[in-house]
């Protein structure tokens, strides 16, 4: 088998914010710089990997995605807002939200805005901090994604887009949960501009990728699958529904599973089965994998996955034979990172995909 790509950017450094809010307590962040590298450090041990940097790839992939609004609020957020925060504070974190009732029975915001928008409203929550290189991570994050597509549309059966920040949670209009643009679904999107006519998101992250359902939740040419904690119990809360299943033409093509707490691999492995054999039936052409391990069992959180495990659901989801492009989200346990993602590399590459070069 050819070398796998491994493609990541130098830049994720500059996204580097000491602390998040959350339940109104200011904690260090659980994103830490050391993430990327402990995963290169654990792939490049193995053999059978190619490392390489994402390649510039403009906005327009992101603007087919994210409103210009929010992408333009990013890109000026630090210079507009930096003089704001306190004393000894490297990021900017909202504090007050555009809520919809809010404003309820008044004018559109725009119609009577008196000053540049404010980060309240492009974010729904206190744990997306915006530093002054937060933007330029986030867009080469962005390119590390679509570099992977390149590959993956170029004949790699399997391709890892090591992206920091992380994605999943960004809505076309808003950012939140440490993310900022949606790597996957811009990858997603990327492959059906390319000329793919179906393809299919796999989310395995502990938390629901609320952004990635939103964006697609009208449309039947992208299949979006999560498997993830209750929002009853986790973040988001308020999406990632068992009954949120698409609307429109998008109607059938969102499924989401809930996992119970401390869920370990064999049972894993039982609730995955059916929302691979649906991602079969939807027949893609390529499959991406918000590829998460918040689910690990010494994570913040709840989950009950090993090593092992993951080793076993990468050869369960590769046992699909797509063309796959593994796009990095969550996973804040530095040693269970870079040992639980090498393990699912390994699983995932031992069956061999058709490449989309082949199949074409």
């Amino acid at each position: 088998m050819d070398q796998i790509p491994v493609i990541s950017s130098p830049a994720h450094v500059g996204h580097a914010p000491a602390m998040e809010i959350i339940a109104g307590v200011a904690i260090p962040s659980i994103d830490m710089v050391e993430r990327v590298d402990v995963i290169e450090r654990a792939l490049v041990r193995e053999s059978g990997y190619r490392f390489e940097r994402g390649r510039e790839h403009g906005e327009e992939p992101i603007l087919a995605v994210h409103s210009a609004a929010m992408v333009e609020f990013l890109r000026t957020a630090w210079e507009r807002h930096g003089h704001l925060c306190p004393e000894g504070t490297d990021a900017i974190v909202a504090d007050t939200f555009v809520h919809a009732r809010l404003r309820a029975g008044l004018e559109p915001l725009e119609d009577c805005r008196q000053g540049p928008p404010t980060i309240g409203e492009f974010t729904f929550d206190t744990i997306a901090a915006v530093g002054p290189d937060t933007f330029a991570a986030a867009r080469a994050a962005v390119d590390v994604a679509l570099t992977g597509v390149d590959e993956v549309l170029a004949g790699a059966p399997l391709a890892l887009a090591l992206c920091r920040p992380p994605g999943h949670h960004a809505t076309r209009d808003l950012f939140g949960g440490g993310t900022y643009l949606n790597n996957a679904a811009i990858a997603a999107e990327a492959l059906r501009r390319a000329g793919l006519e179906r393809v299919a998101i796999l989310d395995t992250d502990y938390h629901s990728g609320n952004g990635t359902q939103s964006i697609f939740y009208d449309r039947g040419d992208v299949l979006f699958a999560s498997i993830h904690a209750s929002p009853a119990r986790a973040y988001p809360f308020h999406v990632g529904w068992e009954e949120e299943r698409g609307v429109g033409e998008g109607a059938g093509a969102t499924l989401n599973v809930h996992l119970p707490p401390d869920t370990g691999g064999a049972d894993y492995l039982g609730l995955l089965a059916p929302v691979l054999a649906r991602i079969a039936d939807f027949e893609p052409q390529v499959l991406v994998v918000s590829l998460g391990f918040d689910t690990y069992v010494d994570d913040p959180f709840d989950g009950g996955l090993t090593i092992g495990d993951y080793g076993e659901i990468g050869r369960a989801i590769g046992e699909l034979r797509l063309p796959t492009l593994a796009v990095l989200e969550g996973g804040y346990n530095l040693e269970g990172l870079g040992a639980g993602l090498a393990a699912w590399m390994e699983g995932a590459g031992s069956a061999r995909a058709t490449p989309v070069a082949e199949s074409s």
